[in-house]
């Protein structure tokens, strides 16, 4: 017996922070903070991979992560998200 999805037209909210907390990323502006991963707390989930909204974050040849520079917005949702704390946000001089 063949199933049939059913489309709702349902409106889904997701509000990731507070109203007005989030600045937003406007491309040429000059970064204030790069994520900086504890390898020695790491555990190689991915989370920040999965959740980074520019594909900054890669995985290294050894398995751990790190951003790329080139990509990177310094908007730290890697390290909201991260599960164990282990990514900090390090200011840019």
């Amino acid at each position: 017996m063949e199933s049939k999805a059913k489309v709702s037209n349902k409106t889904v909210r997701c509000i990731a922070v507070q109203a007005g907390a989030a600045k937003a990323f406007k491309p040429g502006n000059r970064v204030a903070a790069r994520p900086v991963w504890d390898k020695d707390r790491c555990v190689r989930c991915g989370v920040c991979y999965i959740y980074c909204p520019h594909g900054a974050v890669v995985r290294q040849e050894d398995g751990f992560f790190d951003a790329n520079t080139d990509r990177c917005s310094g908007c730290g949702v890697c390290h909201r998200e991260c599960w164990f704390g282990v990514i900090g946000m390090v200011q840019e001089a």
